[in-house]
């Protein structure tokens, strides 16, 4: 995230108990449907829903947990 980018985004439904809350508030680009995140030896998969919820941040689009994939070695 860069300085300029404000948080838009927020992950939720991750069964993992290392998903840190601060992975879980985001910036993502408008267009983006999916987002992956590496979480260790595995990326969590978040798909976006319709759902805006509003947080000390502002308006932040809902993304909710799919699956994982781990990393190849």
């Amino acid at each position: 995230m860069t300085i300029e980018s404000r948080p838009n985004t927020i992950l939720l439904g991750c069964p993992t108990a290392n998903f840190p809350e601060t992975a879980q508030i985001r910036s993502t680009a408008d267009s983006e449907q999916i987002v992956k995140v590496l979480n260790g030896n595995r990326y969590e998969h978040f798909r976006r829903t319709p759902e805006v919820i509003q947080h000390r941040l502002g308006d932040l689009s809902v993304f909710t947990w799919t699956g994982s994939t781990y990393v190849a070695e």
